[in-house]
Order: C-alpha cells, then structure tokens, then sequence
C-alpha cells in the first residue's frame, strides 16, 4: 500500500477542495492507497472522524503557531517518520514550503489548482504568489479542477485537467426533502426559493446575490431567498438585508453538517461567486436538477445541463440576473444523471485519473 500526504490547509466540511479530496476518498482502494492530512486548521465541523475511520491520520499545526518554522518541523518529522510516495498539494498557503523538502526526501509532488485567484485581498495575493514560485521547480505533476484554474498557478506549463467530482446521487431530487426543509422554515406551496450554498465570504460574492435578490422579490412577494452556509460577513449581510427590508424573506440557515436536503427545497440557484475554480455546490445543485445563473466568472465547465452565466460587475447587472430569473420557467430536470454518466464528471472516469496521478491503475 502507498501513503500521500494531502496538503488542503484544512479539514473543514464548508471547504470545497475537501469535499471533492473526501470524495475520492471514500470510494478508492484504501488497502492500495491511504491518505493522511497536514493542515493548520482543524476546529468546527471537520471529516476528522471520517479521515480516521477511513485509516487516515491528521496532523495539526494549531492556528495560532502557524510558521515557516513550524510547518518545515511538521514536514521533515513527517517526510522522516512516514514513508509516503506522494505529497498532493491544494492550497495555495505556507504549507508550499513542503515542495522543497519532499524534492530532498525523493518524495513525488503533485500539485493541484483549484481557483482562478491567488486571493480576493491584496497582500494575501502577493503571498500566495511567493508561496507558489517553488511549484514549477520541484512539481512531478500538475493538476487543475478546469482551464482557468490551470492557466492561472500554471501559466503555459502542461497540466492534467481533472474535474471535481461528487456522489451525484446522494443529490437527487427528493420530494419528501423539499416538504420536510419548507415545512421546517415557514415556506409556503407557492413560494419560489431562491438558493444558495457556501461560506459567507468575500469570494462568494452576497452583497450583490442579496441586492439583485432585492429587486426579485420587488417583482412579487413569493420569491424567498435561502442562504445556506456561515462565515465572517454574516453580521454585514444581515445588516444589508434589513436595510433593504427584505428580513421577512430572506432566510440564513447557518453551517449544516449536512446541505443535501435544501436543494430539494430550491427552485433556483444562484451563484454568483468574483471566482472559483469549479464550484462543487454548483455540480450538487445540478445532480438535484436544479437550473443555476452563475457569474461569467466561473469556469464553462461548469455547465452539465441547465447553467446561464451572466456579468456581475455593475449595477446594471444586478437587474440582468433579476430579469433572467423572471423571464423562464425553472422546471427540475428529471434526466440529469444519464448526462453526467456521458459527461465528463462521469464518477469512475474521474477516480481512474486520481488514480492515475499515483501512478495506480
């Protein structure tokens, strides 16, 4: 059995590079590969019950004693102690310092995009970018979740593009979700939801979902805006929401352990995110059946059936995603499973390259 050492920079289930990495793992052969996690952020709800009944270990560096120092101690004691073939690097973070000592240990390196930013704040993107320039020098393999990811930690250097990839039918449309969900937050038969799911953060882009949401339910008091999901901006967002005195009609669920039941409770998603790399709430939303309107920000890729991407730079736009969602019918598809089965986020093809990566057949 070989071991790779996963860099994610964190555990948590609100992350998206873990969902699809926890994806992966759960279905690949565990007594061929094994994975273990380095990371320096570990609290809230994380998969580190699940890492660990999987076979897995984690290793900790707490927040707070996050360093150069501490991450190169971490990674020679565990380059050292641990025989891995692989280190599988994610995020752009401090943790890049590993590339340099698993070149010295013989340790191959994967490296993985996942975004189309180096970072949505200025000095953050200036360190990441200096956390990258080792990547071209010491990576075996390198990987994007889609185009635009690549070209951007990439530039012109080849790369294997390989899609997210989920249990697209622990997402399947559930009448008896949508009930249980709209029973349980006041929603009524004829109310139309429009939903979202993700961190509230800058790059998830809520003061504009929230502002064009705002002149929808201008148009007709059924439509009811649900936010699923937990972040630093929460206050700010509240804050707008009343300002806009939309309070009766926009809902904050929070953090969920589990999200799957509120797409059944959607009749719409938006996402109107200032990047991603392939966002896998969107692949979620459409397993469900669900049409989306995404920023022309997002990657193309994205579309497996029903996605209309639309700009989100001026206030002009606000009303373009407020006009889109008032012009169509949303009906659910009812097929989108034999799609994804002919697409290229078919589940096997993308666990025969993850595969591949570790030189696996």
């Amino acid at each position: 059995m070989i071991r790779i050492l996963q860099l994610p920079n964190t555990i948590s289930r609100e992350n998206g590079r873990m969902s699809v990495i926890m994806s992966i793992y759960r279905h690949i052969d565990r007594t061929k590969i094994q994975f273990d996690f380095a990371v320096s952020e570990s609290s809230g709800d994380t998969y580190l019950d699940e890492i660990e009944k999987l076979g897995g270990k984690v290793f900790v560096i707490p927040s707070g004693e996050v360093s150069y120092k501490n991450v190169v101690k971490m990674v020679n004691m565990l380059l050292k102690k641990r025989e891995y073939s692989f280190i599988h690097y994610h995020a752009i973070s401090i943790w890049g310092v590993a590339l340099n000592f698993a070149h010295r240990h013989g340790v191959k390196i994967i490296t993985h995009s996942h975004a189309t930013y180096f970072s949505d704040g200025f000095m953050k993107s200036i360190r990441n970018r200096i956390f990258s320039l080792n990547i071209k020098l010491y990576s075996d393999k390198l990987v994007a979740v889609s185009p635009e990811a690549g070209r951007t930690l990439f530039g012109k250097q080849q790369y294997i593009y390989i899609p997210n990839v989920i249990n697209y039918k622990k997402y399947t449309f559930s009448r008896n979700n949508r009930e249980k969900v709209r029973r349980q937050y006041n929603i009524d038969d004829g109310d139309f939801v429009v939903g979202h799911v993700g961190r509230l953060s800058k790059q998830k882009n809520h003061q504009f979902l929230i502002r064009a949401f705002s002149l929808l339910h201008a148009s007709a008091e059924k439509y009811k805006l649900m936010l699923v999901g937990s972040g630093p901006l929460e206050d700010d967002l509240r804050t707008l929401v009343s300002q806009l005195n939309i309070e009766r009609s926009v809902i904050f669920v929070g953090a969920k352990q589990d999200v799957t039941a509120f797409y059944s409770a959607f009749d719409l998603f938006w996402l109107p995110s200032l990047y991603e790399g392939l966002p896998t709430v969107g692949l979620e939303a459409q397993a469900n059946g669900l049409s989306i309107i995404a920023s022309d920000r997002i990657s193309p890729e994205l579309a497996i059936e029903h996605v209309i991407f639309s700009p989100i730079r001026n206030k002009s736009d606000l009303q373009k995603w407020c006009h889109i969602t008032l012009e169509r019918d949303w009906p659910r598809s009812t097929d989108v499973m034999r799609t994804i089965e002919h697409s290229r986020y078919n589940y096997q093809h993308v666990l025969d390259q993850w595969k591949s990566l570790y030189d696996m057949k």
